[in-house]
């Protein structure tokens, strides 16, 4: 009987842990969006993205430095992939000079210090 019990509640607990990984890697992002981290380098003048119009509709800007230097966005539509080579693109910038992280608010707010 305690075995049952034991089985069962090891069981639950598996498929809870399971269905948090599944929902935090699949559906949490498509519903609220994933932030991602955009931190330019090696640039006398940094690009405002609020003004790209292939972004548009596709990020959600949440914050941005002062000198335009680092933004946080977000995105339920897009990756960083697809935002880092968007950029490069647009703004004929080097894979040295965009660098995108998945990292939350309190990467940015380290990065300020």
């Amino acid at each position: 009987m305690n075995e049952m019990l034991f089985s069962a509640v090891t069981l639950l607990i598996f498929l809870g842990i399971g269905y948090y990984m599944y929902y935090m890697n699949f559906v949490f992002p498509k519903k609220h969006g994933v932030p991602y981290i955009i931190r330019f380098d090696e640039l006398e003048v940094a690009p405002n993205i609020r003004e790209n119009n292939n972004l548009r509709g596709k990020i959600v800007i949440i914050s941005q430095s002062p000198d335009n230097m680092t933004w946080e966005v977000k995105s339920k539509v897009i990756n960083d992939r697809v935002i880092k080579q968007t950029l490069m693109n647009d703004y004929n910038l080097a894979d040295r000079q965009v660098h995108i992280s998945g990292e939350a608010r309190w990467a940015y707010e380290q990065n300020k210090a």
